[in-house]
């Protein structure tokens, strides 16, 4: 099986799309696929620039196309693609801008078939972009399969485009690579220490970059909540806009507050450990990996019941609010705080025990290559 893997986020470029893409990749290579990864970025050079980097299973091409995309990718099609009929047995467009844009007319002259992947906001936004939502169509309209995240996001995209072929597979965590360390335990305990928060404080952590989704001004409302019974921690590690301070003001002014600069996946080990749970407050989202990331490592998630959420917390709806009901998440909170910390750990330990017998990353990769099997049938091309 030979794939032309079309995404704008592949290492090393960080963040939860780069480590789902390359998680996946990596999935359908062990289980035999030959894939050639086309990482598309935007650049400021007058022609398309490409460097070519062999991979075990494939390669990948780092693919700059200039200042005129339209003839960065007519190029591109023409110096790496043209005559790919003979070496591709389908392309694949990983979410995003630039792939939903190329792969559907490169696949179509190419007379291979479309497989799209589509994440969180690469529906949930951009299906009310004006600039993007025809392009979605289009996309949607001309795979021969559409692979999502999670059933919810399946369920809404079938409702908005009837009879077309979407499937759902759910992210997956691989324990071989993600696991704490006792250094990240002396890390963690260190962290607690040094930020110094008050004896018996319940301290939740936000993650990662702090978009509109995250529903921020739902948890500041929630917080001011007069249910709860003490006053939470909260740490933040990420970056915060301009546009959001006042909603970050507003946590700090609620809960015993600190802020830190984002870190590398792995760098939120210490955080997780340290923290008592994670929060998932979203207005939306698809699956994160945060979420997966800490259930895996025992720290609990407590968030908004918004599609992969549900999905992967449905057996904890205790832990769940009503998406952008703030008293709903004020119960939510106001529950956990109460618990005893031994109560808290045991409840870490069985959403740890759910996700690692549900979610593994064995079990998306063979998902996924049953799927693609499933729709190349008898037309895969020979090593």
């Amino acid at each position: 099986m030979r794939l032309a893997w079309l995404t704008e986020h592949y290492p090393p470029g960080r963040g939860g799309m780069a480590v789902s893409c390359d998680r996946i990749v990596q999935g359908l290579r062990d289980r035999g696929a030959h894939i050639r990864v086309l990482l598309l970025k935007h650049g400021a050079a007058t022609d398309l620039d490409l460097h070519r980097s062999p991979e075990i299973g494939g390669e990948r091409l780092r693919i700059t196309l200039g200042k005129d995309t339209a003839h960065g990718l007519r190029a591109l099609y023409a110096r790496e693609l043209s005559g790919a009929n003979d070496s591709v047995d389908a392309f694949v467009a990983f979410g995003g801008t630039l792939p939903v844009l190329a792969a559907p007319v490169f696949a179509a002259w190419a007379r291979r078939p479309l497989v799209l992947l589509l994440r969180g906001n690469d529906f949930d936004t951009a299906l009310f972009n004006p600039a993007r939502r025809s392009m979605l169509a289009d996309a949607c309209t001309r795979a021969a399969a559409i692979l999502t995240v999670s059933r919810d996001m399946a369920e809404k995209l079938s409702a908005w485009l009837p009879g077309r072929p979407v499937a759902s597979i759910p992210n997956g965590i691989d324990t071989t690579c993600w696991h704490a360390l006792p250094s990240d335990h002396a890390a963690a305990a260190e962290l607690r220490q040094g930020l110094e928060f008050a004896a018996g404080t319940c301290v939740f952590l936000l993650a990662g970059d702090l978009k509109a989704k995250k529903g921020l001004n739902v948890l500041a409302q929630a917080l001011a909540d007069t249910r709860l019974p003490t006053r939470p921690g909260l740490l933040i590690a990420g970056a915060v806009s301009t546009t959001d301070r006042g909603l970050v003001d507003a946590l700090a002014a609620r809960t015993d507050f600190r802020h830190l600069p984002a870190r590398d996946r792995h760098g939120l080990i210490p955080l997780m450990l340290a923290a008592d749970s994670l929060l998932l407050p979203s207005l939306y989202d698809g699956m994160p990996n945060t979420l997966l990331e800490a259930t895996a490592l025992a720290c609990p998630v407590l968030g908004s019941a918004c599609a992969g959420v549900t999905e992967v917390l449905a057996d904890f709806p205790d832990c769940l609010a009503r998406p952008g009901d703030a008293a709903d998440l004020a119960g939510v909170l106001a529950r956990f705080i109460a618990m005893p910390p031994q109560q808290r750990k045991e409840l870490g330990r069985a959403q740890q025990a759910h996700v690692l017998s549900a979610y593994t990353a064995a079990a998306e990769g063979a998902a996924y290559m049953r799927k693609f099997v499933q729709i190349l049938g008898g037309s895969l091309t020979s090593a």
